[in-house]
Formats: C-alpha cells, structure tokens, sequence
C-alpha cells in the first residue's frame, strides 16, 4: 500500500486481487478497481493449453481460484473460487468439449489433498461446479458425494491419496501419454491414474526420501510423452529420482543442485524436471532458488541408463550459461526442435538454441515479472508464459526459415556389376536454407517396365530384374545437411540396353520444408 506522490489524499493497494485506488472520506471508503487492460494484475501458478485449439487454455492464480479462455486471447473468466494451483488439460484429443481438465487447490498434510476434475468443457461457465477427487475437502466424516456434477460423474470421491503425506501448498500434477493421457500427483510419494484421477496408486517409495517415514515433497514431476514407464521428479530439497522401467522402486540419480545460498539443506526447490520429447536419455531440472549463475539448469544425459537399480552414474551437466542467479520456475521444450529450450526465471524469459549450452533473454514487450510456468501450444506454434502479477502472455515460437530437401543429381549412372557382383547405386539427398530444425522425407524408386519379362531389351529398368525396389524415410537431425540412399542394383547375363528407373522424394516433413525434383538412375550394361 502507498500514498500517491501528486496527491497524498489517494490511497493505492496492491494485493493478490490486484490493485486498488481510493481517497479515504470521513464516512466509508469506496475502492476503483484499477485492474483493467493493459495492467493484468493476476498472480498465475500455472497455465494449461489445449493440444489443438489456440485459444482454449486454463490457469491458476494465486487466492484467485482456476480461470478458462476458450473463444480469443485474453478473453478470460473465473472456473473455480479459491486458491488455484497446478492445471493441466488432456493432450490425447483434439476434442474441445469432451476433454479431461483438471486443477488443484491448495493442499495440506491432515487437511485436504487432492484436486478437480472436469470431462466437459461445456460446462465450464457454471462457476465451481468441478468435480473433486481426493480426501478431506469436506467436513469430517468426508463422506463421499456421488451425485453427478454438470459433467457427469461423481461429485466427490475419495481415490486413494492420503491424508497423512506431506506435501507442498501447490502440490505437483503431470500428465503421461495414452489416451487418455495417464495423470500423476506428486506428495512425498509419487501417485498415477490410468482413469483420469478417480483412482490414485502409489508409483514410488512411500516416502521417496525416507520409506516408511515421512519424507521431502515432490515440487516437480517429468513423464516421457511417448513412454509412460520414464519418469522423473525432484524434490524440494533438491533430491532427484526416476525409473526408466516403470519400477515403483524409483532410483536416486544423484542430484547436482549446487548449495542455497541461504544456508537451508531442506530447500533446494526443483522448481521444474523435464524429459526431452525426442530423447528419452535427455532430461532438465531447474532450481528456484538463488543457484550460482549459470547452475540454475542441469542436463541429464544418460537418464535410461541411469534410472534404473544398479545403472550407470548420472551423467549431470551444468546448462544454464548466461542466465544470472535467479530462480527459474518455468520451463519448455519446442517439440519440433529439441536444441530450442525456453525456460521461464523471476526475471523473464530466456532462451537456449543449443539445448542449453548458451542462454540469453527472449523477446520483447514482456514486463520485468517472475514467469511461473510456460507452456507452447504447438498447433500455432505459440509460447504462453504465466506470470506472477502480470498475466499471460503470448509469442510466436523460433521457428526456421525455408529449406529445400532434394536429390544432389537429377541424373546419374552406374555399371551393373558382373557374375555375381553386386553393386548398388549410392544417392546424395542434400538439405539446403535454413537447416536448423529437424526434418525428414519419404524415398521410393519406381519404373515403367511394368510385367515386361526380364529379358527385354528396352529402356526401362524392371525391379524384378535388375535393382531391388528400394523405399524408406530419411530423418535429418537438426544442422545435418546431407544422407544417402543404397540402392542394390542386381548383375544379369541378359543382352539389354541402357535402362533407368526413377527415385522420387514425397511427403516433407518438419516446419517450413519443401522438396527438390525427383532423379532418373540409368544402370549400364
């Protein structure tokens, strides 16, 4: 709260509903809401998006409840009262309605755990209608409620987490794969639902830092999108654990959290773990706390290998150059471009195109605000950052130039082996413009000959006769700018001219990518 320089009659409020404007009287105070464009004021914890829809999103905020945008950006209302944690919405479908949605509130040992759950988003504008799943969000005895809620299922069910585990106010949620996507809960033990949260199984060591006794919350938790058995979680005091194999035995990989400065060795907040989507043997934690500069992000690259009961040692290194002692609380990986990382700091956000060996601050127009969570929405290729105090903000993604895929002759010859030597016709497919993202390309050879017999003397090659037909794809790696095609060709004691078939280039993919024209390959006699 502060009195205003031009005037010390005006009183402004700031707190978790924002800021405030008034001019105290003898009588009652009325306050001006002043949180209206462009000061966005909320407090957010956390931001969900929808695996297809660029505007759908829910957030949330800090004593502000859960809110939702579904129809334009910044056209925001309120889901749910309360404190709003953790969100998260179903990657699986690209249904907007019928989607899983879920969000926590604030936990606390002996008092409530656990969180909300909707399977239809049309409901939405009904505020607090959410379906919850847990224990102790009712007065004792928390008997479950199992009348239906405006989506359909039980009002409130119990689901196997428990009461007694310790665990942060904003306890950690995560999403696996499968469809739909398997749910994870983090306390002092790691929790997994394979039917959207209504019932919750013990994944882990119960505690994870200390078996049969009370252990150190989890404060973040990383699942393999295209593998549910490699899992990941840190814990708040700075302790990293995983499996590779699914195993409810997690193992200690040996964190690298360097010292809090504050001298604490029960607070080391993993603020954030992360498993690369292309890479099952990469993986990121970052630290929300003051780490020494350029030790805010490690890098784990062995984590299959590691995570797993008398594995290798981690292989931790430090990624955070360039970014300055700061916490980091948020952080992304571009699914399309695994070099290209985001991470999310109580200063902004900065980024790494070389998977984390060099850091520098990211865009513009983005206040001076800690950035809690950060999320990409890949169908549109934006970066949505979750703030502490300022909202959400949008950008678009670093996204490549235009490359060309193409064949490095559009013709070429080779001689037919003799007897039975066997040669093979060896292609150059070159990448050429902007090559700093991955791509990849379909191949296949193809001829005229038709049923034509193999010894008729003609111009055109038969994959019967004279070369082994040949199809595959082609994946470049991200700066790889050329491969190479075999293609067998087979020796005969036929007479016969000259003859040629064709190797043709279809279905580019990655971003921004085209292909060259196709090569005609003449084998001679």
């Amino acid at each position: 709260m502060g009195l205003a320089v031009e005037d010390q009659r005006i009183v402004f409020a700031g707190n978790d509903g924002g800021v405030w404007k008034a001019t105290p009287t003898a009588g009652a105070t009325t306050w001006t809401n002043l949180n209206t464009s462009p000061l966005n004021t909320l407090q957010f914890e956390s931001i969900a998006v929808h695996s297809t829809n660029q505007f759908f999103m829910i957030g949330g905020t800090q004593d502000n409840g859960t809110e939702f945008q579904q129809t334009s950006s910044g056209n925001w209302s309120n889901a749910e009262g309360g404190d709003g944690g953790y969100s998260l919405i179903d990657q699986s479908t690209s249904d907007t309605r019928f989607v899983a949605l879920y969000h926590t509130f604030f936990n606390q040992t002996g008092n409530q755990i656990g969180f909300d759950r909707s399977v239809d988003s049309n409901c939405l504008p009904q505020k607090n209608f959410w379906p919850t799943r847990g224990i102790g969000f009712l007065n004792a005895p928390d008997n479950e409620q199992t009348s239906l809620s405006c989506d359909g299922t039980a009002d409130y069910l119990h689901n196997g987490l428990s009461l007694n585990d310790n665990v942060l106010f904003y306890a950690p949620m995560a999403l696996g794969p499968g469809t739909p996507n398997t749910v994870y809960f983090g306390t002092d033990r790691l929790y997994r639902s394979n039917d959207r949260g209504d019932h919750m199984t013990v994944v882990s060591q119960a505690s994870i830092s200390s078996p049969g006794n009370t252990g150190s919350p989890i404060s973040a938790i990383a699942i393999w999108p295209q593998g549910d058995n490699i899992r990941m979680v840190g814990l708040q005091n700075g302790q990293v654990w995983g499996t590779s194999t699914g195993s409810s035995t997690l193992v200690d990989l040996a964190s690298p959290a360097p010292a809090n400065p504050s001298g604490s060795t029960t607070n080391k907040f993993i603020g954030r773990a992360m498993i690369d989507p292309n890479n099952k043997n990469v993986a990121y934690i970052t630290l929300s706390y003051y780490a020494p500069a350029g030790q805010g992000i490690w890098k784990i690259t062995n984590l299959t290998a590691a995570a797993v009961s008398g594995g290798a040692t981690p292989n931790w290194v430090a990624a955070g150059n360039g970014i300055p002692p700061i916490p980091i609380n948020a952080f992304a990986i571009d699914p399309l471009n695994s070099n290209n990382l985001y991470a999310g700091t109580d200063i902004g956000v900065y980024f790494s195109s070389d998977g984390g060996a060099n850091w520098s601050p990211f865009g513009t127009g983005l206040p001076r605000v800690a950035v809690f969570d950060l999320q990409i929405q890949p169908t549109s290729r934006l970066l949505r950052a979750g703030t502490h105090g300022r909202g959400v903000w949008e950008t678009a993604l670093v996204s490549p130039a235009a490359s060309t895929v193409q064949l490095s002759t559009n013709a070429m010859s080779v001689t037919e082996g003799t007897g039975s030597t066997q040669v093979d016709a060896v292609v150059t497919v070159q990448r050429s413009g902007d090559i700093s993202f991955p791509a990849s390309v379909n191949y296949a050879t193809s001829d005229a000959s038709g049923a034509n017999g193999c010894g008729l003397i003609g111009s055109s090659a038969s994959s019967r006769c004279d070369y082994i037909a040949t199809l595959g794809t082609l994946n470049f790696a991200a700066n790889q700018s050329s491969q190479q095609i075999s293609i067998p060709i087979l020796p005969d004691s036929y007479a016969e001219n000259a003859e040629s078939f064709t190797l043709t280039l279809t279905s580019p993919g990655g971003f921004n990518v085209s292909l060259g024209a196709p090569a005609s390959i003449t084998i001679l006699p």
